[in-house]
């Protein structure tokens, strides 16, 4: 779990616990709701109309998969969603498409299917599944619309940077309407029997919660489906998000395991949770974006965390073997594979 850094953004508080609900005044305006903050500077109030934004953005609901689409047009913020241009039935299916195409793969739909056939997703839908993320971003784009004017009137509030007042809006709707949570128990106990406390499916209308294994990978495929740019990174036992736009130039770290979104740079994660010495770094396998195929690779080691704690060690050892050929630069691979063998 995230420790508390230098700088946070306490999330918008509009969800089903602990949140301010938008009423409809005389004048027909949304009243306005407030931002938690762990810095003064954030404690501010979001006012919001109705009119325009509000027609549009029941517009947006209406069509909750708009950007699930294939080759949907780039948005009017700016971005523009990934093509889904393959979709994978299982995960045999998966594994045998080849590696230049895992780009064009949706990153929740990779992650779903790894957790099939594993303790915890016996009730598992991933088309339902994927349908829900597409609403959830839909959600988010909504509100961050509603929620715009706020930051062109005082940028200064959100560091100057409009990307990270996105993430902070996009977090804040996950968290606080949606209960994204983080599942202490699970992390804390290493406890990877469950499938829900390491792949996505156990935050979608689920109480189970997630962990660093799997919220950074919701904050991702959701942004991804507004076409932010965003990647995972590893640091070592842990998974974060990163925000790295190509046509600006901006960069930025997205930690929001716990009830905020902290930026923390490199330096912090080479240091916490485990130090990361400056000869693993050069191996290419922390502190740096992740590729689809390497994604893939981290989903696969955590199905074959899973499979080994419920001592199926055979299935383990394959799944190790797999994520290893996809990512041959991640250092712990061989003592992997090595290290699973059947009693």
């Amino acid at each position: 779990m995230e420790e508390k850094g230098d700088w946070c953004i306490g999330l918008t508080m509009f969800g089903k616990q602990g949140r301010t609900m938008a009423r409809r005044k005389e004048t027909s305006r949304l009243s306005k709701t407030t931002l938690e903050s762990t810095r003064k500077n954030w404690g501010r109030n979001l006012s919001y109309t109705l009119s325009v934004l509000l027609v549009v953005g029941l517009a947006l609901i209406a069509y909750p998969a708009i950007l699930c689409k294939e080759g949907s047009e780039t948005s009017a913020n700016g971005f523009n969603p990934p093509m889904v241009t393959h979709k994978a039935e299982s995960l045999a299916e998966l594994l045998a498409i080849g590696t230049e195409k895992l780009a064009n793969v949706d990153i929740a739909d990779m992650n779903l299917l790894c957790a099939t056939g594993l303790p915890g997703s016996e009730k598992l839908d991933i088309s339902k599944c994927l349908a829900r993320i597409g609403e959830w971003a839909e959600r988010v784009r909504y509100w961050t619309d509603q929620s715009m004017w706020d930051f062109s009137q005082n940028p200064q509030n959100f560091k100057n940077s409009e990307a990270k007042f996105r993430v902070l809006i996009l977090i804040s709707v996950l968290q606080k309407e949606y209960g994204v949570h983080y599942n202490e128990r699970g992390e804390r106990n290493c406890n990877f029997t469950n499938s829900k406390n390491v792949f996505i499916h156990g935050m979608i209308d689920d109480v189970n919660g997630g962990t660093c294994a799997s919220m950074p990978v919701m904050y991702v495929a959701v942004g991804r489906r507004l076409g932010y740019p965003m990647k995972l990174v590893l640091a070592k036992t842990h998974i974060f998000a990163r925000w790295e736009d190509p046509k600006t130039g901006e960069k930025f770290n997205i930690e929001g395991t716990n009830a905020q979104f902290a930026d923390h740079p490199d330096s912090y994660y080479q240091n916490w949770p485990v130090r990361i010495t400056n000869a693993e770094l050069k191996q290419g396998w922390y502190l740096k974006p992740l590729n689809p195929a390497e994604e893939l690779a981290v989903f696969l080691q955590n199905r074959a965390y899973c499979l080994f704690d419920n001592n199926r060690f055979r299935e383990a050892r394959t799944a190790f073997t797999e994520s290893y050929r996809l990512a041959p630069q991640n250092p712990l691979g061989p003592a992997q594979i090595a290290g699973v063998s059947e009693p």
